[in-house]
């Protein structure tokens, strides 16, 4: 888990850095030649070395943390740590050799590397103690689902040579493997710490709440159900290129957005 997070907040400086350079750009009329160049760097470090490589490093210590799995071996995180990186370092090449192959090749990587994430993630479920997993960590299991569909759609795409494909991926990709990991290890992770602030040191003494009652898991349920069908009509909506049906999605994830931060903000007044 050490090595992704830590990887992931040197990738957080490269976005920076490269998000900074676009802007530049933008108010100094200047850099044309090499725009699009930044601005695949921005995108590969951002969705692929900030956020996937953290999601993953947190994913390595949430999965066993909340289904009790032990007797796991973390040594396929190795080879999911060799590939990813291989496949950015690729890609981050590809971008300045401007080469299709290349990219081909750091996209196949990627998919590889993710496949074993999978892969492992299963193994490790496979070896809990918990037969019944809660059900926003079962949301946060099908965030990387989507995560795997996604990369291997991204590497077919960038195969057959399709930019329309591939950026309507790079939507999906933020929606759903990242954003809906973030809000179903949210609805984890908010109730277990405040329980643990407010009522570690009063059990046995009193009555306090389990972590279960801490929140609505059928409100959790209701919305993220919710934005698995927004994000189905988002996908149906940039393959048909219907502006009326995205601008609903978008209007049904912004509303779920804040139905999501008030579910969360319950939490503190148990």
């Amino acid at each position: 888990m050490t090595l992704f997070v830590a990887t992931s907040l040197l990738f957080l400086l490269l976005t920076g850095a490269a998000g900074g350079l676009l802007a530049f750009h933008f108010f100094a009329a200047t850099g044309a030649n090499s725009h699009e160049t930044v601005f695949g760097l921005h995108v590969l470090f951002g969705l692929c070395g900030w956020f996937t490589l953290l999601i993953i490093g947190f994913s390595y210590k949430m999965a066993p943390m909340f289904s009790l799995a032990h007797g796991f071996s973390l040594r396929p995180a190795r080879y999911v740590y060799a590939l990813y990186i291989s496949g950015i370092a690729v890609a981050f090449a590809s971008l300045f050799l401007r080469s299709h192959a290349w990219l081909a090749a750091g996209a196949a990587l990627l998919m590889s590397g993710f496949v074993v994430f999978a892969w492992h993630i299963r193994a490790i479920l496979q070896k809990r103690m918990k037969k019944t997993l809660d059900r926003p960590f079962r949301f946060s299991l099908s965030a990387i689902v989507i995560g795997l569909v996604l990369h291997v759609a991204a590497f077919v795409a960038i195969v057959v040579g399709s930019g329309r494909l591939l950026g309507i991926i790079v939507y999906l990709f933020i929606v759903g493997w990242i954003l809906f990991s973030i809000v179903g290890y949210l609805f984890k992770i908010v109730p277990f710490l405040w329980w643990t602030h407010r009522y570690s040191e009063k059990v046995g003494q009193q009555n306090v709440p389990t972590l279960k009652q801490m929140m609505n898991e059928r409100a959790v349920t209701v919305q993220c159900r919710l934005w698995l069908i927004a994000l189905a009509l988002a996908a149906v909506a940039l393959a048909v290129a219907s502006v009326p049906l995205f601008a609903i999605t978008q209007v049904l994830l912004a509303g779920l957005s804040v139905a999501f931060a008030g579910t969360i903000l319950t939490v503190f007044r148990k």
